[in-house]
């Protein structure tokens, strides 16, 4: 199974507790099973610094095989690059870095920057939808905080999705018509907790309560569960939530 990373060198009381391979098994968010290979990026500093002296950076783009664990990279660049996402046919990842969004064909490593119109500070959250016609974004161009938008995978001219702010993708529904992310909001108690929103409805609809903090929202192959990662009392825990927030598991 093929998982991409990145790496920088409902509920209260009805929520059971999963293990690392459940997880990985529900996930698909950048995945491709046939190849068993993950995709991620990773900076470096390149030199002995003196006191005081900011360390130079250096992004390495590379795939690790998840079996094996042998790592191949892919590209190197003095820019800062993140969260690479695989596209579905797995022949190019989608990265992003200085507030762009970019396209690296693996059979002709480069960047190519993708055209975003208006949305020009990117953050690392960031997907293809199931069909990877779609691109997912989210970006703080327009009132410096993060909103959610879609366009092509090809390029074109960001449809916001989000109204509210911070808002930030994680996940995007078998079906292609449900967005899952994490915002914060007064209501929320100034935490950020997980929200689910139609493509076409508008309304955003908050799943989870009384957490400390949620992030990484994202569904399981049949639509029925968001995984995410949930803080209480200090402790954070992979919990699942039903669709309908009626069910939340730790």
């Amino acid at each position: 199974m093929l998982n991409a990373q990145s790496r920088v060198t409902g509920g209260a009381d009805n929520c059971k507790k999963t293990t690392l391979a459940q997880v990985i098994g529900f996930t698909k968010k950048g995945v491709i099973k046939d190849r068993g290979i993950a995709a991620f990026s990773k900076a470096q500093s390149r030199a002995k610094l003196r006191r005081n002296q900011e360390p130079p950076m250096k992004s390495i783009l590379a795939t690790i095989d998840i079996e094996t664990g042998m790592e191949t990279v892919l590209y190197e660049t003095d820019r800062h690059l993140e969260a690479p996402n695989w596209t579905p046919d797995g022949a190019a990842l989608i990265v992003n870095g200085g507030g762009r969004l970019y396209r690296f064909p693996l059979d002709n490593p480069a960047l190519i920057e993708i055209d975003t119109g208006f949305a020009k500070a990117l953050n690392n959250d960031h997907g293809l939808s199931p069909d990877g016609a779609m691109l997912a974004v989210s970006d703080g161009t327009e009132t410096g905080e993060s909103r959610i938008y879609t366009l092509p995978v090809i390029g074109g001219v960001p449809r916001r999705i989000t109204s509210q702010t911070p808002s930030y993708w994680h996940g995007w529904s078998p079906d292609g018509e449900t967005l899952a992310y994490v915002g914060k909001r007064p209501e929320t108690g100034d935490t950020f907790q997980v929200f689910t929103i139609g493509l076409n409805s508008g309304a955003e609809k908050q799943v989870t309560r009384d957490f400390d903090h949620c992030d990484g929202p994202d569904y399981t192959p049949d639509g029925k569960w968001i995984w995410f990662n949930g803080e209480r009392s200090g402790s954070v825990q992979l919990w699942r939530i039903s669709r309908t927030a009626a069910t939340c598991s730790r």
